[in-house]
């Protein structure tokens, strides 16, 4: 017998967007006793009422399949990886950027069934015990993180950390353990940090970028200055994602045109940096970026260079900081952003 719909039930339309991120098997797969489509519409039945698996009408499929599909998607991330990319759709759908500058926050206390356990705390202002669930929606109204902690917050004041703090302190994590040491390169007791695992990594990849960039994203950004030879990698995709230009600091004969010059010394040696004299235009607004700071004489070159052509400097970025070689006081009066300290 066919089904009565319900009002928590996807169109065609919707559920051609959703369909392929909770395929984890294949829709004919001898293994499914249930169409995926249904499964689906359990699970909005069971969120949109607000009521227990076992209350489901009986015509959708058993509360455990629905259960066992929805644990086997948070698991590896769907519904989160969705939420994420409707999100995106409907910004820019209103000529936004696909990633937001900004969250409105509330938090809210939810009572809790005795079997919740440890998740469960008194909340002495409301005299409830539950869950507290701080969380930060977007201006748009499509949620942007949640984060669910027992409600008593004397307990543990580190369980309350903000939705977009625990965010931000996850993803720093994550990056700094794909930067592996290489021991006496690219000289004898030098420890060399090698961000090729982060690189070669697509999400370590893609978060640096969007750290990177939600600090500027909403911001007017004319030219991202990549330093040779990593500074590329980093200022090329943050460069996209700003929607910006990108201008190249290089090595001595690297560049066809008419150059200026900046001669600089490092950590290992002297060398000189260029750039092309008609790269950038007087009074454009700048990001530089490369991928290492140390001693700064690098990337003093590289603001020298840009400061000859009359350039605004917003902030000098890099994804490491060596703090211990100080390069950052030389770089007094600009505006300086590090992702990893060291």
């Amino acid at each position: 017998m066919e089904r009565q719909p319900s009002p928590s039930d996807v169109n065609d339309d919707k559920w051609a967007f959703v369909a392929p991120y909770l395929t984890l098997m294949t829709e004919e797969a001898p293994q499914r006793a249930h169409p995926l489509r249904e499964v689906f519409h359990g699970l909005r039945w069971i969120v949109r009422a607000g009521a227990a698996g076992r209350m489901r009408p009986h015509d959708l499929p058993p509360w455990h399949t629905v259960y066992q599909q929805s644990q086997r998607g948070l698991k590896v991330g769907v519904f989160a990886t969705l939420v994420h990319d409707l999100r995106a759709v409907l910004r820019l759908g209103q000529g936004r950027n696909a990633e937001l500058s900004g969250a409105l926050f509330d938090s809210r206390t939810l009572q809790s069934p005795p079997e919740s356990g440890t998740r469960a705390g008194d909340e002495g202002t409301k005299r409830r015990r539950g869950s507290k669930v701080p969380r930060a929606v977007d201006a748009l109204g499509p949620l942007w993180a949640v984060h669910v902690t027992a409600a008593d917050a004397a307990k543990d004041q580190k369980r309350l950390m903000s939705p977009t703090l625990a965010r931000i302190a996850y993803m720093i994590e994550a990056l700094a353990a794909k930067i592996r040491d290489i021991k006496d390169f690219p000289k004898q007791g030098i420890v060399f940090k090698d961000i090729t695992p982060l690189l070669g990594d697509p999400q370590a990849f893609n978060m640096t970028i969007n750290l990177l960039a939600d600090r500027y994203i909403g911001r007017h950004i004319d030219r991202v200055v990549g330093v040779e030879a990593r500074g590329f990698i980093l200022g090329a995709a943050l460069a996209y994602k700003l929607n910006a230009g990108l201008i190249l600091v290089r090595k001595p004969g690297k560049l066809p045109a008419e150059t200026l010059k900046a001669a600089y010394e490092l950590e290992y040696g002297v060398d000189t940096l260029e750039v092309h004299c008609d790269a950038l235009v007087p009074g454009s607004q700048v990001v530089l970026v490369d991928d290492v700071i140390a001693t700064g004489g690098t990337i003093c070159a590289a603001i020298d260079l840009v400061q000859k052509m009359q350039c605004e400097i917003v902030e000098v970025a890099f994804l490491i900081e060596l703090s211990a070689l100080a390069g950052r006081k030389r770089l007094q009066g600009y505006n300086v952003f590090s992702l990893l300290q060291y």
